[in-house]
C-alpha cells in the first residue's frame, strides 16, 4: 500500500513540474516569442507573440528589413490620412484630367489667310521695292513698273513712295494719291505719306475730274473712310483699281461705273 502511494505522489510531482515549465495550453504562444512568417510577396517576415500569449501579431517586415530586436518600436505607423483641402485639390486635378481627355488635339486650327497682305515694301509689279520708289509708266494697257533708288522717276513715269499705310510712320500715316481723269484717261502724280488724306472727287463737268484718296490692299483698308463728291458726302469704302494707273485706291462704288477700266472689291 505504501508503495502505491509513493508512485502516485511521484506522478503528481512530475505533472506539477511540467505545468510550471510550459505555457498554458489555452495560450497560442509564449509572450514575446518571435517566429518567421510568409509574406504576400513571397519574402519572409517575422511575427511576435502578443503579451497575453493569445496569438501572434501580423507578419511584419514584408518587402523590407525590420529589426525586431530589443528596443524596436513597432507602434508608429505610416500616416495615410489626407486633409479635406488636399483631397479637394486632388479631386480638382482629376476633374481637369477628365475634361482634357475629351479634347481632340489632333485637329489643327486653320491659320488666317494672309495671302496678298503687304507688310513692308512697295509692291511694284512682280517685285517689291524695299526702299526708294516704284516708278509706274502709264500705257494704254497695263503700265510698266520698276524700282528706283531715289524718289523721282523719268520718262513720264510717276513715283509710288508707298502703297499702303504700312509703309508710313507716325506723323504721316496716310498713303495718299492725287490725280485726274479726263476723256477716259486717268493720270496721277504718284503717292506719298501724308499726315492726312481727305478723300474727294471734284469736277465732273465736261467729263473731267480730279481726285484725292488713299491707297489700299483690300476693302478692309477703306472701312469708315468718308469723302466728298460731286454727289455730296459718300463713303470711299471700296478698294478699286484702274488699269492705266496700276494701283489700288479707296473710292465710292460709282467709280467702277463712270471710270473706264476700273473694278472694285
Amino acid at each position: 500500500m505504501r508503495s502505491v502511494l509513493s508512485i502516485a505522489a511521484a506522478a503528481f510531482l512530475l505533472a506539477l513540474a511540467a505545468s510550471c515549465t510550459r505555457p498554458n495550453e489555452s495560450y497560442g504562444c509564449v509572450p514575446g516569442e518571435q517566429k518567421a512568417c510568409a509574406c504576400p510577396d513571397a519574402t519572409t517576415g517575422a511575427q511576435r507573440c502578443r503579451a497575453d500569449g493569445s496569438g501572434f501579431d501580423a507578419c511584419l517586415g514584408c518587402g523590407e528589413t525590420i529589426d525586431l530586436g530589443a528596443g524596436t518600436d513597432l507602434s508608429a505607423a505610416l500616416d495615410m490620412s489626407v486633409s479635406p483641402s488636399d483631397l479637394a485639390s486632388v479631386m480638382h486635378d482629376l476633374a481637369i484630367a477628365r475634361d482634357m481627355a475629351h479634347r481632340d488635339f489632333t485637329v489643327v486650327p486653320t491659320p488666317a489667310d494672309l495671302a496678298g497682305v503687304d507688310f513692308t515694301g512697295i509692291s511694284c509689279g512682280a517685285t517689291t521695292c524695299a526702299s526708294g520708289a516704284c516708278c509706274v509708266t502709264p500705257s494704254a494697257g497695263a503700265p510698266t513698273k520698276a524700282c528706283v533708288a531715289g524718289t523721282t522717276c523719268t520718262g513720264g513715269a510717276y513715283p509710288l513712295l508707298c502703297d499702303g499705310a504700312e509703309d508710313c510712320g507716325p506723323g504721316a500715316s496716310a498713303c495718299c494719291i492725287t490725280g485726274s481723269s479726263s476723256g477716259g484717261s486717268t493720270t496721277t502724280t504718284g503717292s506719298m505719306c501724308t499726315a492726312s488724306c481727305a478723300a474727294a472727287i471734284t469736277g465732273g463737268g465736261g467729263g473731267s475730274s480730279s481726285f484725292t484718296t488713299k491707297l489700299c490692299h483690300g476693302a478692309a483698308d477703306c472701312v469708315g473712310y468718308m469723302g466728298t463728291t460731286m454727289f455730296g458726302a459718300m463713303a470711299f469704302d471700296r478698294c478699286c483699281t484702274t488699269t492705266s494707273l496700276g494701283v489700288h485706291y479707296c473710292a465710292p462704288s460709282f467709280v467702277s461705273v463712270v471710270t473706264v477700266g476700273t473694278t472694285c472689291d
